[in-house]
């Protein structure tokens, strides 16, 4: 087996090696495994910790709130950036505890609440995992009470897999 990985080591430092794999799988080399076709760690002791961020990447959910200001009933949505609206993200998991990807990273027991504000019309996404495999994990959303003058009288939220509950 060591004689093989040195071999796997040797070929992949060899100076065409790099134009090689990018041969198989495309010209963007960096650390998302959503958008970029390869990833080069230089340090050995590093490639757990690469590998384990690549399958947080895959496994994690991600929640995309999106806020839209409407001042005056006219259908137009404004920017507004004296208002803040802020928002409660509550994830639950089956088993163990909540990893939090963005915004962390942390881990923390279940159910884990993060708040976030949202300035004007905007949007903020949040990006979580369960510590535990096999874990299912739930997300509800709640709109803490609206700044003086604002009332809540829809909204969007995106959610990538799993269960969602909108409050």
């Amino acid at each position: 087996v060591g004689a093989l990985f040195s071999r796997v080591h040797d070929m992949l430092t060899q100076a065409d090696a790099v134009t090689r794999l990018k041969g198989v799988s495309g010209n963007t080399s960096g650390s998302n495994i959503a958008t970029d076709d390869y990833s080069i760690v230089a340090d050995f002791s590093n490639l757990q910790q690469t590998l384990k961020d690549l399958a947080d990447q895959l496994c994690s959910r991600e929640i995309k709130i999106v806020k839209q200001v409407d001042e005056n009933g006219d259908g137009t949505f404004n920017e507004d950036p004296n208002v803040d609206f802020d928002f409660n993200v509550t994830v639950t998991t089956s088993a163990g505890d909540v990893k939090w990807l963005v915004p962390g990273p942390t881990t923390e027991a279940s159910p884990s609440t993060k708040t976030v504000t949202i300035n004007g019309s905007g949007e903020s996404t949040l990006r979580f995992t369960g510590a535990t495999a096999g874990a299912t994990v739930s997300a509800t959303v709640t709109e803490q009470a609206p700044p003086t003058g604002y009332e809540q009288v829809g909204g969007n939220c995106t959610f990538t897999s799993g269960q969602l509950a909108a409050g």
